[in-house]
């Protein structure tokens, strides 16, 4: 596992926290809403794909990278790169628009681990998820 980390740029490492963080939140509120009395069946292999984007408003995980300069034309090799290593697994789907959408979701639990590493001194400062 510390294999995996070791091989992460910052970067990567920024990218994998930010979708860490993103599920953990939407996790949260699905509990929330379920102790309201708002049960939903969605499965959690659909409802723990992130949206990056592009959409609008902005997505939590969209904002996160921004919020920490993270979003340039490298994304989408970022992206590559954690999906190439198995630790999240990215899909293109397209909007009403015919724009062409980027979902994330962790792939192993590995990712989640990685993503629980804390932030090197190095290292960008880690993406928020409002």
């Amino acid at each position: 596992m510390s294999d995996v980390w070791a091989e992460l740029n910052d970067r990567q490492r920024a990218y994998l926290r930010a979708l860490y963080d993103c599920d953990q939140a939407t996790e949260a509120t699905r509990r929330e809403r379920a102790a309201r009395g708002h049960w939903d069946r969605t499965p959690a292999s659909e409802w723990r794909w992130q949206m990056y984007g592009p959409v609008a408003p902005p997505s939590a995980l969209y904002t996160a990278l921004r919020s920490a300069n993270l979003v340039d034309p490298g994304t989408g090799t970022t992206w590559q790169a954690l999906e190439d290593r198995g630790l999240c697994q990215c899909r293109y789907s397209r909007d009403a628009f015919g724009v062409q959408l980027l979902g994330c979701r962790s792939r192993r639990r590995d990712a989640k681990l990685c993503a629980r590493r804390p932030t090197s001194s190095a290292s960008s400062q880690r993406p928020r998820v409002s």
